[in-house]
């Protein structure tokens, strides 16, 4: 079912009334500060609504930029004016949706699959490689075929892939982690990951790889939005990669900003 801001108000009514049973359609109209009558058409889907009335709707539902951006997508792809514009706002929002559904993994699944190469295992099952025995999998990711195995196994018990015909499939291809919480198991995955950047920049082509960095004077109450950029970038490296119906390989995209004056408090 495609994304619609109508069913997403009407979900939160419906949540509303499960956690307070007294709670009432007038209560959620004067909540969204519009008329009961008008919520009750929004809902049912008799009547569209504009972008200012939807700004002022999803700012009292949401607090993630992500999400109220979904809902204006929504509200642009069925009620804009211009055709054109309905159209740029439908692909814009498919887009968005995609990431939506992205499997954000719990500590627990973390610390099950920290090692860089169960990520590596379900992506080379999504290449259009011949995958179909351990041996493959030990060959592709220079795995010992004992990890290879034990790792398939250990996917497979906790549900990231599941059997198919002779082999393995993912069920879950695009996996994430929750941002900016500290992890021993998410710091174990970056250290591994940094060791294999190593490897590659003195092994790998540079047609085959790109490093690069840059040291700025920066503004620190500035970093939120660094990060911004950063996972901005990451997302189209993903809707690039998802636009190849044929895949030969198994990147990784890894990306680090950081403080190089760490002294700089003690001097304070």
């Amino acid at each position: 079912m495609s994304y619609d801001y109508r069913n997403v108000i009407s979900e939160e009514f419906e949540h509303r009334c499960l956690n307070n049973p007294s709670y009432s359609l007038r209560s959620f109209a004067k909540d969204l500060e519009l008329s009961p009558s008008r919520l009750c058409e929004i809902m049912n889907k008799k009547t569209g609504t504009s972008i200012k009335t939807g700004v002022k709707i999803c700012n009292k539902l949401f607090s993630a930029d992500f999400d109220k951006k979904l809902f204006l997508l929504s509200i642009q792809s069925l009620h804009s004016r211009s055709k054109l514009q309905k159209i740029k706002a439908k692909e814009s929002l498919d887009e968005l949706v995609k990431f939506k559904k992205l499997k954000v993994l719990t500590k627990d699944e973390i610390k099950i699959v920290s090692d860089w190469h169960y990520f590596a295992i379900l992506e080379l099952l999504e290449t259009n490689l011949k995958i179909s025995t351990i041996e493959d999998v030990s060959l592709h990711l220079d795995l010992s075929t004992k990890v290879a195995e034990q790792s398939m196994e250990r996917l497979s018990k906790y549900g990231f892939v599941k059997k198919a015909g002779s082999f393995y499939k993912p069920i879950d291809s695009n996996t994430t982690t929750s941002n900016d919480i500290p992890s021993k198991a998410l710091k174990n995955h970056q250290e591994q990951i940094l060791e294999k950047s190593r490897k590659a920049l003195y092994e790998q082509p540079v047609n085959e790889r790109e490093m690069a960095s840059v040291t700025l004077a920066f503004d620190s109450s500035r970093v939120v939005e660094a990060k911004e950029i950063i996972r901005n970038c990451r997302k189209q490296l993903v809707q690039l990669a998802d636009k190849s119906s044929y895949k030969d390989s198994v990147y990784v995209f890894n990306t680090q900003f950081f403080k190089l004056n760490t002294n700089q408090r003690r001097l304070l």
